[in-house]
């Protein structure tokens, strides 16, 4: 403010003096005031009081203003202005009126350019003759702001020459395309055309060109992917307008997110057939910890999501699962794999209790089964918005890097599109579903969790980023030591999938395998106590580990049933024996029971048939040799009779036993 009350007022490029130093008014504000220091070219902003105002002489009074904005550029020093001054007048640089040697005005003006020429190169700003004169002239008659290049002020629309409604017709069409196939420039345009005709049916201005059709739709549709992929399209335009804000959560289990995908790699199951695995996840936000996972070969349902609620709820350490069985078959899965043994420390798998559950709409997760097990546990149930994928952005993302941290290094892995499929993945030496379960909950341990996330960066030090493993046990020193255990035994047993079986003189028979226990004696062959069931009890098994079974007796206590034919895998090559007895079953000739009655029947009834034949062929050789017979007797009977002299026949003498004495 002034002495008088009122504000100074100042006009882009007039000069002014700050603490004894010259500067050039570049923008003016209500109450400050952008100056360009004329010496260094340093521009700084102060407030309109601090400014002093040098006295009328010294201001510029050359017609036209200086005119510049927050988007002008740094003029780089020499200050151009000084020096036209100088080369005009021959006032120099620092201010002094007397002008120095090459630059008097008696000179001839060729002599002063090149000396000015020369000086402006010494200071790294060499300029060509042409161009130097040309500034001198347009500062002869605009001053100061006739040195500023006009094209860096410029602030033109790129698509100010668009037609409005051309402009509408490319907007409708792009957001037409959003859900259709992907094609052409050439059918945009064509499309366009049409929503344009639609607008305006008299539209008499010419339409823009291929090329400039091309510059448009980069414009208008930048980050749309119009052309690009449909899947990005829509993931894209699905995608929440306005500023995104995201949640801060502080501590394990606060924010779960669960989702499902098929997983890139092919399995083996126990008949040699090749199948897609089917994966679901469970992550932690806060920790970004995967807490629980879910491998199968057909498609999850509700059931497969309640066991992995189910495991997720109860520490890995209160499972009641054979785990003397799991680490037999999967001891030799890592080395197999990756061709030596895991070289980490094998700390425990953290244990975080899920208290919130973002799911999506899916039918296995509104399930009646499933939304009655987290109300039973006390588990909220979030659904994320339809077509919303940054309602659950981070299991989104885990699945794409799992597919590059783990599954592109696993035998039958399918490239994760068709174009990047190899050929014959399916005759590969593929893992089974158990061993590729085992597999990955090890790398979900010990890789993934001790690994470093860029989503997990200090926001003191970025520079810094945590792991998994490490922002858990932080978080732990504030939340609890000891970990919850929400759940029993019992009740993690009761939330594994059902069936009923009966209890017979050897165990309990369950998908081809027998399970036993001593405690099943009082039940042996007994009807069982539930209703409709008749002599079936009720179990429960781990599809996820078939080493035991549990019985449910009549007050509601369980049975662990061991798996009986198992002795065989403790002794010694007995699991490498069944693992080559199942390679070698795949190329062997599978005969089924129906081929094997058909062959048993063809091969009986061709030897009744042969033996028919060989009865019938022997009956025509007697007949043969009857006939031959009875017609070389026909042929004697035909002779002439012989007369015989019967005296010359000396008589036979017969001796006869005392037994045959009358």
């Amino acid at each position: 403010m002034s002495g008088d009350g009122q504000k100074r007022s100042f006009e882009p490029g007039e000069l002014l003096l700050l603490r004894g130093i010259k500067f050039a008014v570049v923008i003016v504000e209500e109450d400050w005031v952008t100056l360009r220091d004329m010496n260094s070219g340093a521009v700084r902003s102060v407030p309109i009081g601090q400014v002093d105002r040098p006295s009328r002489s010294s201001v510029s009074s050359e017609p036209g203003r200086l005119r510049l904005s927050a988007s002008l550029p740094e003029l780089n020093p020499p200050d151009l202005d000084l020096h036209m001054r100088e080369l005009v007048t021959g006032q120099q640089l620092s201010g002094a009126i007397e002008p120095r040697p090459q630059y008097r005005p008696e000179l001839p003006a060729g002599v002063r350019e090149r000396s000015k020429l020369d000086e402006l190169d010494r200071l790294g700003a060499p300029m060509t003759l042409r161009s130097l004169q040309n500034k001198k002239r347009s500062w002869k008659i605009g001053g100061p702001a006739a040195l500023v290049d006009g094209r860096k002020l410029r602030a033109q629309d790129p698509l100010g020459r668009v037609h409005p409604k051309v402009r509408q017709a490319i907007l409708e069409t792009i957001d037409d395309s959003i859900f259709t196939s992907t094609g052409s420039l050439d059918a945009f345009i064509a499309r366009t055309r049409d929503h344009l005709e639609v607008l305006d049916p008299d539209f008499r201005s010419r339409f823009p060109s291929r090329s400039a059709m091309r510059n448009y739709l980069k414009m208008l549709g930048n980050g749309k992917h119009t052309l690009g992929k449909a899947t990005t399209r829509q993931s894209a335009a699905n995608q929440p307008k306005g500023l995104n804000r995201t949640r801060v959560e502080l501590f394990p289990g606060s924010a779960v997110q669960i989702d499902s995908s098929g997983f890139d790699i092919m399995v083996r199951d126990y008949k040699g057939r090749a199948h897609a695995a089917q994966l679901t996840v469970m992550i932690d936000i806060p920790t970004r910890l995967i807490i629980g996972s879910c491998l199968r070969i057909v498609a999850m349902k509700a059931i497969d999501h309640v066991h992995l609620l189910a495991r997720a709820l109860l520490p890995p350490e209160s499972r009641p699962v054979d785990r003397e069985l799991t680490e037999l078959l999967s001891k030799d899965v890592w080395p197999a794999v990756f061709g030596s043994e895991l070289d980490v420390a094998l700390l425990p798998a953290p244990y975080v209790r899920p208290h919130v559950l973002v799911t999506d709409h899916g039918a296995d997760y509104v399930s009646r089964e499933f939304v009655s097990a987290c109300d039973r546990f006390g588990v909220t149930r979030i659904e994320a918005a339809s077509y919303t994928p940054t309602d659950k952005p981070n299991v989104e993302r885990l699945f794409r890097y799992i597919e590059t941290g783990f599954a592109q290094y696993i035998p039958g892995f399918t490239g994760g599109s068709p174009e990047n499929r190899g050929r014959n993945v399916e005759k590969q030496e593929l893992l089974s579903i158990e061993q590729l379960a085992r597999l990955f909950d090890v790398w979900c341990t010990y890789i993934y969790a001790n690994r470093r996330h860029a989503s997990l960066r200090d926001p003191l030090y970025p520079s810094i980023m945590h792991s998994p493993n490490t922002l858990y046990q932080a978080m732990r020193r504030f939340t609890s030591d000891e970990p919850l255990q929400p759940i029993t035994s019992d009740g993690y047993i009761s939330l594994m999938s059902p069936d009923y079986r009966t209890i017979g003189r050897l165990g309990v028979s369950f998908r081809n395998r027998r399970y036993d226990s001593r405690e099943l004696d009082p039940y042996r062959g007994m009807p069982s106590n539930w209703a409709g069931a008749g002599r079936r009890w009720p179990i429960r098994f781990d599809p996820y580990n078939y080493g035991q079974v549990w019985v449910e007796k009549p007050n509601h206590d369980w049975i662990a049933c061991k798996l009986v034919d198992r002795s065989h895998l403790d002794q010694p090559f007995g699991k490498a024996i069944e693992d080559w007895a199942r390679l070698y079953d795949q190329g062997s000739i599978s005969v089924t029971n129906e081929e094997a009655h058909a062959v048993t029947s063809g091969l009986v009834k061709g030897h009744q048939q042969r033996k028919r034949e060989e009865s019938h062929s022997a009956r025509n050789d007697a007949a043969r040799q009857r006939e031959s017979e009875l017609g070389a007797h026909l042929a004697i009977s035909a002779e002439p009779s012989r007369s015989y002299d019967l005296a010359a026949i000396e008589p036979m003498e017969i001796e006869l036993d005392e037994e045959d004495t009358p």
